[in-house]
């Protein structure tokens, strides 16, 4: 990594959007939504339904013909800003999360990971905790006052197994900021009970040569 980025001045202001992402509510967006969160479920039945085998032979000939229809569809060249699918409503890789930004120092969310995210019996898989940490991270920064950037380093401490389906949050705060680094803290607690740590640092790209 360029040794460079501890020189520069900091100079950029927060996002300037005063109405932060998930608060962007249009028909285009619940609709998505609403998909996802279908979508996940089928994955969650996928794993734990005591069905025959017919039954998922019909569920994918549903799901083929599904996909087949939605890719009719010509594919969309934009995305509004931090609204992309790896965290959130529209996600399928994560499950929908609540964000709670009444503390200006710290960013919040919380969220339930069910039998989709098992690693070992009954605990969520110790990568998607760490997914999870840089999901969050990814959004913290501007709710905290620093410019866009992007993870250099991460570091996670699994302090105790993460149960599935409890109630998690993850809190993020803001350490120190120098030149183009800035230094984050976070924790994850299930059902109250802290079951991992992380330190972070996201690196704003280098402005353009002149």
């Amino acid at each position: 990594m360029d040794d460079s980025a501890d020189t520069d001045e900091h100079t950029d202001p927060a996002i300037a959007d005063p109405q932060p992402f998930w608060s962007h509510r249009t028909e285009d967006r619940v609709s998505r939504e609403r998909s996802a969160l279908a979508l996940r479920e089928v994955v969650t039945q996928l794993l734990q339904a005591d069905a025959p085998p017919s039954a998922f032979t019909d569920a994918a000939e549903r799901l083929e013909a599904l996909a087949a229809e939605l890719r009719a569809w010509p594919v969309r060249q934009s995305t509004p800003p931090l609204t992309s699918g790896y965290l959130g409503h529209r996600s399928i890789l994560l499950p929908a999360v609540e964000y709670d930004v009444s503390d200006p120092r710290a960013f919040v969310t919380r969220t339930r990971l069910g039998i989709g995210y098992e690693g070992p019996p009954g605990r969520v898989h110790g990568g998607v905790v760490a997914y999870l940490f840089d999901c969050v991270f990814g959004l913290a920064f501007g709710h905290l006052g620093i410019p866009s950037a992007m993870t250099g380093t991460m570091t996670v401490k699994y302090l105790a197994a993460t149960p599935l389906d409890a109630e998690l949050v993850v809190r993020m705060t803001l350490d120190r900021v120098e030149g183009r680094k800035a230094f984050l803290v976070g924790s994850l607690t299930a059902d109250g009970v802290r079951t991992a740590s992380a330190e972070v640092i996201m690196i704003r790209p280098a402005p353009p040569a002149d």
